[in-house]
């Protein structure tokens, strides 16, 4: 849990902008636990982004002790939400432990590779291309991301 996140959570809201949480996925930990703690601790409001599961270490698990975890760990965040999670993760990751099991989840993909767009066969609504950006007023590295379209694209998931 950021330490900071409640009071980021509130000053995002009281600037007006578009909000999003994440729940950094462990795929050996019980899935639905996963996401009760995550509904405890992030109050979701008309306009924000569905929950972001962010999937990318197996940690010894097998794809079928992943998907299981994961199809836990969404159910319970649709049952609390009423939207689809977005999936966050990499296009070997993906392939190799998700696949078409997992393509009817809005996509959020990281690819660090100099190239047009992120090399994964399925459609994507957010590609995080770079995470050694930098920006006036942060004093670290930070992820750059692009939308695939528009940021009204983005509002069709909002809750």
């Amino acid at each position: 849990m950021d330490k900071y996140f409640e009071r980021n959570w509130d000053e995002m809201k009281s600037h007006d902008l578009l909000r999003g949480a994440y729940l950094y996925f462990h795929p050996n930990r019980n899935g639905k636990e996963q996401a009760k703690h995550f509904v405890r601790h992030v109050k979701l409001e008309p306009g924000d982004l569905p929950p972001v599961i962010d999937v990318e270490e197996r940690n010894g698990a097998s794809a079928t002790q992943i998907k299981q975890a994961l199809d836990d760990c969404i159910e319970e965040l649709r049952l609390a939400y009423g939207k689809k999670p977005i999936i966050y993760t990499n296009p070997d990751f993906y392939n190799s432990y998700l696949g078409d099991d997992f393509n009817a989840y809005p996509l959020w993909i990281a690819h660090y590779e100099q190239c047009k767009a992120p090399c994964i066969q399925r459609k994507w609504i957010m590609w995080q291309h770079n995470c050694k950006g930098r920006v006036d007023g942060i004093d670290a590295e930070v992820d750059f991301n692009v939308v695939n379209g528009s940021l009204f694209a983005l509002s069709d998931l909002c809750l």
